[in-house]
């Protein structure tokens, strides 16, 4: 199994990705989301946090659920985690036949992600 990491500016146009994945075959377990989590008052959290930390609290609680979020990643998600920090969304896909990743490079073309890495070796889980 191969994964790939491919990142999106525009939460929509990830959450249309991951739709099309699934819904043209891709089994759902091999495709995952990264975005925020936005609750009802996040704007107004995030404003009181700028103005009384310099937004430290949320620059450490993203780096805190980032560790658990990318978990071994065969990729440096750096730069896909600030992605995610800066309000856009990251696609993890894992293919595990050639179809699989055709049919993921079809769907990218048709969404557009703004950066993706290479196919790496997935971790193998126990």
């Amino acid at each position: 199994m191969v994964n790939a990491l491919f990142a999106f500016d525009d939460r929509q146009a990830a959450e249309r990705s991951v739709a099309l994945l699934t819904d043209r075959g891709l089994p759902p377990a091999s495709v995952q989301l990264h975005a925020r989590k936005l609750g009802p008052n996040e704007t107004l959290i995030a404003e009181t946090d700028e103005l009384v930390t310099g937004g430290f609290v949320r620059n450490f609680l993203d780096l805190f659920q980032g560790v658990f979020d990318w978990g071994d990643s065969p990729h440096d998600a750096s730069a896909y985690a600030d992605t995610v920090h800066k309000g856009g969304a990251v696609v993890s896909v894992d293919a595990r036949s050639p179809e699989d990743r055709a049919l993921t490079k079809e769907v990218m073309r048709e969404t557009k992600p703004v950066r993706q890495t290479d196919w790496s070796d997935a971790p193998q889980t126990r």
